[in-house]
């Protein structure tokens, strides 16, 4: 008898565990998911279309509180992807540094979207845009 309270026990509260997982997928998960996709969207249009900073500020803005939402789900692909989207923190400097290599050598990876993607997430993502927008060691770029 001693045995069956703590089964009955734990049969009681392992149902609750799992218990609104469906809900939260429905209702918050995949929501905010796809309101970081269209955010992410827009700033790339905005971006194309002029990159300079007070062009593309509200449009950043609007991805990175877009992210803030869900940046700490690591579920599925955001699992593994989430440091290409927001590589941080930085402690040791590796954004701003990647950056000032990129721009001194005119490094063409920066015009190529496909081979972008295989520079360091440190000089990818929305810190590192952001730092490209409101840092005056980067902002201070042309059309």
């Amino acid at each position: 008898m001693k045995f069956l309270a703590p089964f009955i026990l734990v049969l009681g509260i392992g149902q609750p565990a799992i218990a609104g997982v469906d809900d939260a997928v429905d209702r918050y998960i995949l929501p905010s998911l796809s309101a970081f996709a269209e955010a992410a969207e827009d700033l790339d249009r905005a971006a194309q279309a002029d990159c300079r900073p007070e062009a593309v500020t509200p449009t950043f803005h609007a991805a990175f509180d877009a992210w803030m939402t869900i940046g700490d789900l690591r579920i599925g692909p955001s699992e593994i992807g989430a440091l290409s989207i927001a590589f941080w923190p930085d402690a040791r400097g590796f954004t701003g540094r990647t950056l000032s290599q990129l721009i001194a050598e005119e490094d063409p990876v920066a015009g190529d979207v496909e081979g972008y993607a295989e520079v360091s997430i440190a000089a990818r993502g929305l810190f590192a845009l952001e730092m490209l927008i409101f840092d005056p060691e980067f902002s201070g770029y042309a059309p």
